[in-house]
């Protein structure tokens, strides 16, 4: 699959600090592309599928997920910082 640089609409910048692992901290960008050629295809880091929005999966998915996705997907910029420990449990 691919998407040209234009067809990519920016929708958040989270900070993820790791409060008990600084080493895994990290900044993450999300993107939008409504136009794309050819199909999304497995890596070893992940298997895409396609979701209505209404079923988006959060419960499989990282728990800061359902606090931004959702706006950023209606069209809200989304920017934050949030905090997990090395267990992967949200901190605050």
């Amino acid at each position: 699959m691919s998407v040209a640089h234009n067809d990519l609409e920016a929708i958040s910048v989270i900070t993820y600090p790791f409060v008990d692992r600084d080493e895994w901290s990290q900044r993450s960008h999300g993107f939008l592309a409504r136009t794309w050629t050819g199909e999304p295809a497995a890596s070893s880091e992940l298997d895409p599928q396609w979701f209505d929005i209404a079923e988006i999966p959060f419960d499989r998915m990282w728990a800061d997920a359902a606090t931004w996705l959702p706006q950023a997907l209606a069209g809200e910029f989304i920017e934050r910082t949030i905090s997990f420990r090395a267990d992967g449990t949200m901190v605050g």
